[in-house]
C-alpha cells in the first residue's frame, strides 16, 4: 500500500512537472536564465523560435550575440544595473535572429536576480517579449501626430456632445483661437448662424458613419469675420468600432472664392461691354434711316 501511494504521488508530481514544463516552453514570451556575464544557462522553446535557432544551441552562448550594436551597450548597462541594485530591471532592445544582420525585432526585456542562501548570485531570470507590433503602432501614431501638428489645414476633433477635443496649429492659424481658448467649447462657435441648419444635417450624416468630402461652407473666426472653407468630415471610432465623435479637416479657400467672384464679375462686365458694342451699330443704322 505504501509503494502504491508513493507511485501515485510520483505520477502526480511528474504530471505537475510536465504541465509546468509545457507552460514554460510554450509561453507567449521567451524565457531564459543567464549568469552575471549574460551567458545563457536555460531557455524555453518560444525564445528559440524567436531567435530562429534550436534550443540546445542556445545553451552556453552569450545572449549579446543576438543584438545589434546599439542594443549591446544597453544590455551591458542592464546587467550592471541588476548587479548594482539587486532588483528587477527592464530595457528595450533590438534583437537579431540567428545568422541574420537584417531580420530583427523590438523586444522588451525584464530581468530579476536570483540568489542562494548565502547571498551569492545564482542566475538572472529574464522574460523577453516581442513588441514589434506595439513599436510600429507607436511610430505610426507619432508620424500621424507630427503630420497633424504641422498641417496647414485645420484638423479638429469633436465629441458626440459637439465639443471640441483636439485642435492643431493649422486650426489656430485659420480660426485665430489658441487650443487653450477653444478646447471643450461648442463647435457651433465656429459655425455662422446662417449655416447652422445645413451643418446639423452634415454632422448627423457623419455620425451615421457617412463621409463628407470637399464640402464648401462658411466658418466664423475669432475676429468675428467669416471665411470660406472646404470641409471633409469623418466619424471617429473607438477600438470596438463605436462612433465616439467626428473629425474634420478644413482648408481656407477664401482667396479661391474671391478669385472666382472676381472672375465672375469680370465675365459679366465683359458680356455687358460686348452687348453694348453690338447695340451701337444698330443705333447708328436707325439714326441713318431717319435721316434718309
Amino acid at each position: 500500500m505504501q509503494n502504491e501511494e508513493l507511485r501515485k504521488t510520483w505520477v502526480e508530481l511528474e504530471e505537475s512537472r510536465q504541465k509546468f514544463q509545457d507552460l514554460y516552453d510554450f509561453a507567449p514570451v521567451g524565457y531564459l536564465s543567464m549568469d552575471e556575464k549574460g551567458i545563457i544557462i536555460e531557455a524555453n522553446l518560444t525564445l528559440a523560435d524567436l531567435l530562429d535557432i534550436k534550443r540546445e544551441k542556445l545553451i552556453g552562448k552569450a545572449f549579446i550575440l543576438f543584438m545589434d550594436y546599439d542594443s549591446r551597450r544597453k544590455f551591458h548597462k542592464h546587467l550592471n544595473q541588476i548587479l548594482e541594485t539587486k532588483t528587477k530591471e527592464i530595457c528595450e532592445l533590438k534583437i537579431k535572429k540567428q545568422g541574420s544582420e537584417e531580420i530583427s525585432f523590438d523586444a522588451y526585456m525584464e530581468s530579476i536576480p536570483m540568489y542562494d542562501d548565502e547571498g551569492n548570485l545564482k542566475m538572472l531570470r529574464t522574460i523577453l517579449t516581442d513588441i514589434t507590433e506595439r513599436k510600429n503602432a507607436e511610430l505610426s501614431v507619432a508620424r500621424l501626430a507630427a503630420l497633424v501638428k504641422s498641417s496647414e489645414d485645420a484638423i479638429i476633433g469633436v465629441d458626440l456632445d459637439r465639443r471640441i477635443q483636439s485642435w492643431n496649429l493649422g486650426a489656430q492659424k485659420i480660426y485665430g483661437y489658441s487650443a487653450e481658448e477653444i478646447l471643450d467649447k461648442d463647435v457651433n462657435k465656429l459655425i455662422p448662424s446662417h449655416c447652422a441648419e445645413a451643418e446639423t444635417v452634415i454632422l448627423n450624416s457623419v455620425e451615421k458613419s457617412e463621409l463628407t468630402k470637399n464640402y464648401n461652407t462658411k466658418r466664423s473666426t475669432k475676429n468675428k469675420g467669416e471665411i470660406d472653407v472646404s470641409l471633409t468630415m469623418s466619424p471617429i471610432l473607438d477600438a470596438d468600432g463605436k462612433i465616439i465623435g467626428t473629425s474634420s479637416i478644413s482648408r481656407d479657400i477664401t482667396h479661391v472664392k474671391n478669385t472666382e467672384r472676381e472672375l465672375e464679375e469680370y465675365r459679366k462686365n465683359l458680356e455687358k461691354q460686348v452687348e453694348n458694342r453690338t447695340k451701337q451699330p444698330e443705333i447708328a443704322n436707325k439714326k441713318a434711316e431717319k435721316c434718309d
